[in-house]
This record gives structure tokens, C-alpha cells and sequence, in this order.
């Protein structure tokens, strides 16, 4: 199978990115989100990005990802997280497994300023986000995607948020 998987924490920029490369590269893009909710109603909160349980969501997503693969030759743009803020505040990393039945073909995961992000963040959830929160779930997140990468021996590149001529390079 051929997902390229784009992950980053909450409002880094997954989907403005992935939006561009569907118009320009012509690769199908989905979020990992629409596809749980999709796949089961109300498997993700629509308020807030938090979740209750991973482990349901994510089997949800893998059963989506192999209903709509084919419907694109095999190859699709998946925007979505390797580790997750829970309702109680808590990272928990999605499982390696996870992402090795997925069948990725390979990661780009998008990182900025956590100020950045927690501003965007905000005026896109509304209320406050906790700067250190973003930071401590920026750095589990970009540690969690090298592991999975090197784990499951598939590239991985690392592209600054909106760096628009970086993103398209990465999916060649």
C-alpha cells in the first residue's frame, strides 16, 4: 500500500499543506479524523481535540484507510497524529502497529514555533492553549514519528510548518 503519512501535533498545518499537495501532486488527501468519524460516529470529540480512548479510534482508521486505498490506485495522503492529547491532559502514543497495519510508505511530520502553533491553535479552537503543553506535545511527537519510522524502516522527513516547497519535495 502507499499512505504517506503527515503528522504533527494540533494546528501545525497538516491540513493547509496536504490540501496543496491534492490540488498540485493529484494524490488523494485525507485526516485521520474524518475517517474515524466516518468510520464510527462520534469515535472523535467535535469539540476540542482531545480523545477519550485510543485504541477503538485507531481501529476504526485502519479499517477506513483499506476501504478507500483502492478507490485511489493505492496511494493517498493521510494528515494525522502519532500520539494523542487525552480528555484527562495526558500524550499517549499510538501503538507502532498501529501505523505498521496502516501500510505507510512513508512519513512527513511538520514542526514549528510551539508559540506559533499555540496561537493558531487558539484562534482556531477558541480559549487558551497551554505554551507548555504544545511544547512537551511537539517534542513527543516528533520523538514518537522517528521511532516509528526507524521501526518500521520507511523514510521519514522532518518539514518546518508551511514550508511549501520542502512538503511537495517530501512526497516525491
Amino acid at each position: 500500500m502507499g499512505v504517506i503519512f503527515v503528522a504533527g501535533v494540533h494546528a501545525v498545518g497538516k491540513t493547509t499543506l496536504c490540501k496543496q499537495a491534492e490540488q498540485t501532486k493529484e494524490i488523494a488527501h485525507y485526516s485521520a479524523s474524518d475517517l474515524i468519524r466516518e468510520e464510527k460516529a462520534n469515535a472523535v470529540p467535535e469539540q476540542g481535540k482531545v480523545v477519550t480512548e485510543v485504541d477503538a479510534p485507531q481501529r476504526h482508521l485502519i479499517r477506513a484507510v483499506h476501504r478507500v486505498l483502492p478507490r485511489h490506485g493505492g496511494k493517498i495522503l493521510l494528515d494525522g497524529h502519532f500520539s494523542l492529547l487525552t480528555a484527562t491532559g495526558k500524550i499517549e502514543m499510538i501503538s507502532v502497529d498501529v501505523f505498521h497495519a496502516l501500510g505507510l510508505e512513508r512519513v512527513v511530520v511538520l514542526h514549528d514555533e510551539p508559540v506559533a502553533i499555540a496561537a493558531r491553535w487558539s484562534r482556531r479552537d477558541g480559549g487558551a492553549v497551554d505554551l507548555a503543553m504544545v511544547t512537551t506535545h511537539q517534542e513527543e511527537e516528533l520523538r514518537h514519528a522517528r521511532h516509528v519510522a526507524q521501526t518500521l524502516a520507511i523514510p521519514l522527513t522532518e518539514v518546518r510548518a508551511f514550508d511549501t516547497v520542502a512538503f511537495m519535495s517530501s512526497l516525491a
